[in-house]
């Protein structure tokens, strides 16, 4: 049997209230309540807990846009949907720490460096921006698009502008604006240095 996780969460909605929520790993937003309907529906009801929110809606796979704001209790999409997860969206960030390699003359603490090749192992992730570059999910010669696009499980390969972000301590940051599913395995660099 699977054991369930409960935490009390203090939330700002129409002023502080604390709420008792399950960590449920497939929930992708904060307070977020999932729900299955039959026949699919655009008319999306149990969100009390949100009202006056502006909340996240992921239907049947993929993120609905635009954003909505719970009224009543309720909320009406565009798109009819079976599957549905409704919460508030948080925007989640993993920094890499310095890469401090030795460039032949001692460690590179001294330089300037720059990251010019970033190697990423994915798993089931979508929607990721890496230093802010957008990682496409889809292959417009490959992948439909009447779906959501397919989570990603593979090595993409990132290049910043040549020239650009050179640093003493250059980081890497992995982001994502919608609430997208995204596991980073690892990331590789490649790092160039500056004479002192």
């Amino acid at each position: 049997a699977e054991e369930e996780v409960y935490t009390i969460v203090q939330r700002n909605i129409g002023g502080p209230v604390y709420y008792l929520e399950q960590i449920t790993p497939s929930a992708l937003t904060d307070a977020a309540i999932l729900q299955t309907y039959s026949p699919a529906t655009t008319a999306l009801t149990g969100l009390g807990h949100l009202e006056g929110e502006t909340v996240k809606v992921r239907g049947d796979g993929g993120v609905l846009f635009p954003d909505e704001t719970v009224s009543s209790g309720a909320l009406t999409v565009e798109q009819a949907v079976e599957t549905v997860e409704v919460g508030l969206n948080f925007t989640p960030l993993v920094e890499t720490m310095v890469p401090n390699a030795n460039f032949g003359d001692g460690a590179a603490v001294g330089h300037d460096k720059r990251i010019s090749k970033i190697d990423v192992l994915l798993y089931q992730t979508r929607g990721l921006r890496v230093n802010g570059m957008v990682v496409p999910d889809r292959r417009t010669d490959v992948d439909p698009l009447d779906t959501p696009p397919p989570e990603r499980n593979e090595i993409v390969t990132v290049r910043p502008a040549s020239g650009s972000n050179w640093s003493k301590q250059p980081t890497v940051t992995f982001t994502q604006p919608d609430p997208h599913p995204m596991t980073v395995l690892s990331a590789t660099m490649r790092v160039e240095a500056n004479e002192v």
